[in-house]
């Protein structure tokens, strides 16, 4: 698609690459049809989302960062999402 758009608006791919990549949830990998994001921030790990992340990792037996073989799961890392008061 980087390539189509690159070509269609005659400048380089880099230039589409480097916008593409400085789009926040933007993923050259495909994502399954749910994904689970685990925030990393201090109050979420201290509350206990490495346990939580050890769980999804055995119960899907994929890593953070893949998708299941079916395409249906996607774990993702991410910093705060602002949800701190909930972290527990």
């Amino acid at each position: 698609m980087q390539a189509y758009v690159a070509h269609a608006m005659d400048i380089p791919m880099s230039q589409v690459h480097g916008l593409f990549r400085s789009i926040r949830f933007s993923t050259t990998q495909p994502r399954g049809k749910h994904t689970i994001k685990f925030c990393l921030g201090t109050a979420c790990y201290v509350g206990g989302v490495p346990q939580l992340i050890e769980k999804a990792r055995q119960a899907l037996g994929i890593e953070p960062g893949q998708t299941t073989k079916d395409g249906l799961v996607t774990l993702e890392l991410c910093r705060c999402v602002g949800a701190c008061s909930q972290a527990r």
